[in-house]
């Protein structure tokens, strides 16, 4: 009887334990109140510079009242927190439950954080104000990338241990986080010597600066196969990047490699999950900027071994395969045209036309200008329309006006119906400008990736067309 009750007990504290076992945690909760308000939304944006966060922005609803409150089911890692005018940095992680309040006038001296997760949103406050003021030297006048090696050194070990003093003296943040943390102070002080050797010789005019073994020590301990950092640190993935950038130019002798180029370096990291990534990211946003897409496409899909991301790419590809020498070309209809009335690209038929996608905010497009403006008189009289596409939105729809009138730009001066929803720029795949397209004189497209004023390539293949 006594073994019966026995085995009657244990089995009941087995069921017990399991019924008492908490499932983790797999969501973060942010909630708050934000006086004098006059934004709608919160948005948080993924601090990463490639593309491994599935959902890398986010908005939260600010009710009438101020309060908010969102239960997110987002990657952990880095975001920035933006209100209007109002930004921080935070690491979120599942099981946070953050509180964030502040007066909208008074950011900085009104924000109180709270809750799980405070710890490291508070210790995030310091650092941005530690590392923001890294930027400038002792004078607080000029860039630290200005101070000669030995100050500089002694400069970012000093910053370096005002991280570390700042993570160790902030309470609340697990280890876990604590440790991702030391590894982005590390992180970052590899960042900033990594941009003096770069940044020095230019800001100092000393072209025969060479870095010392004392700085270029640290640069070598850096590891690329860290996939949890990949998937954590912007600067871990900025380093990485250079550092098969640098392989690829090495390889080409070119300082602007071919994509190909590029594709083959990245094959060679060692750690799968960022090779694949790397692969991705690059094949991804450079193949809508080729002509040539085959030899580029059967390289990645050999490659690659993630089967979401070969989907993507693939059928990227097939969108793409539209756009290839020869094919019929989206069209666009009524665009408003800068001299009056409105213009489509049917108007231009029995020509070719040169076409330039542009905005007033777009600092590249604004130096493409004047090398445009060049061309077009040189082909003046040639059967040729060229045609500049601007995707301003409604809101700088003035900035537009009076820039293309205070610079008498030339040609033929459209605005986008859309912006960059416009479906002809959408059509064409613009994921950046500016962007250069070719048409035929029958509407068939020449190049969907046309050489730009600027470049040597330009004038050859306008003179082999028009002549």
């Amino acid at each position: 009887m006594k073994k019966l009750l026995l085995a009657f007990s244990i089995a009941f504290s087995v069921v017990a334990c399991k019924q008492t076992q908490t499932k983790p945690v797999d969501y973060i909760v942010i909630s708050g109140k934000i006086d004098n308000s006059n934004q709608k939304n919160i948005t948080l944006t993924s601090d990463l510079m490639f593309d491994v966060n599935p959902n890398p922005k986010h908005s939260i609803k600010i009710s009438e009242d101020g309060t908010f409150r969102d239960t997110l089911n987002i990657l952990n890692g880095i975001y920035w927190y933006a209100q209007g005018n109002n930004k921080m940095t935070l690491h979120l992680y599942n099981g946070a439950n953050l509180s964030i309040n502040y007066n909208a006038n008074n950011f900085k001296n009104s924000l109180k954080l709270n809750g799980e997760g405070s710890g490291v949103a508070k210790y995030h406050v310091k650092k941005d104000s530690i590392v923001n003021n890294a930027y400038k030297n002792p004078t607080g006048n000029a860039s630290i990338f200005s101070l000669q090696e030995a100050n500089f050194i002694s400069k970012i070990n000093s910053i370096k241990a005002s991280l570390e003093t700042a993570l160790s003296n902030t309470d609340s943040i697990p280890n876990s986080i604590k440790n991702k943390e030391k590894r982005a102070i590390n992180y970052q002080y590899i960042d900033f010597i990594a941009r003096y050797k770069n940044v020095y010789p230019y800001l100092s005019k000393d072209s025969t600066y060479t870095p010392s073994k004392t700085l270029t020590k640290t640069l070598d301990t850096l590891t690329y196969d860290r996939d949890e950092d990949f998937m954590f640190s912007r600067l871990y993935q900025y380093q990485l990047f250079n550092f098969y950038k640098d392989i690829t130019v090495k390889n080409t002798k070119k300082n602007n490699p071919p994509i190909l180029e590029r594709l083959k370096v990245y094959n060679t990291i060692p750690s799968e999950f960022i090779k694949n990534k790397m692969l991705f990211y690059e094949t991804n946003t450079g193949l809508p900027r080729e002509d040539v897409l085959e030899p580029i496409y059967n390289y990645y899909a050999t490659n690659a071994t993630n089967e979401t991301d070969k989907a993507t790419i693939t059928k990227l590809y097939n969108e793409l395969k539209v756009l290839s020498k020869g094919q019929p070309s989206p069209t666009f209809e009524n665009y408003e045209n800068h001299a009056g009335g409105s213009t489509s690209l049917k108007d231009f038929k029995g020509k070719y036309v040169y076409i330039d996608v542009w905005a007033t905010w777009c600092g590249p497009c604004k130096y493409e200008i004047p090398f445009l403006e060049k061309v077009e008189k040189e082909f003046h009289n040639k059967n040729i329309a060229f045609v500049s596409i601007s995707v301003d939105t409604k809101k700088a729809y003035n900035t537009w006006k009076n820039m293309v009138t205070n610079n008498n730009m030339g040609g033929v001066q459209l605005l986008a119906d859309k912006a960059f929803n416009s479906k002809f720029i959408k059509d064409y795949k613009v994921n950046g400008i500016p962007k250069f397209i070719l048409i035929d004189p029958n509407g068939n497209i020449v190049s969907a990736n046309a050489p730009r004023p600027s470049s040597k390539e330009i004038r050859p293949l306008l003179n082999t067309l028009l002549n």
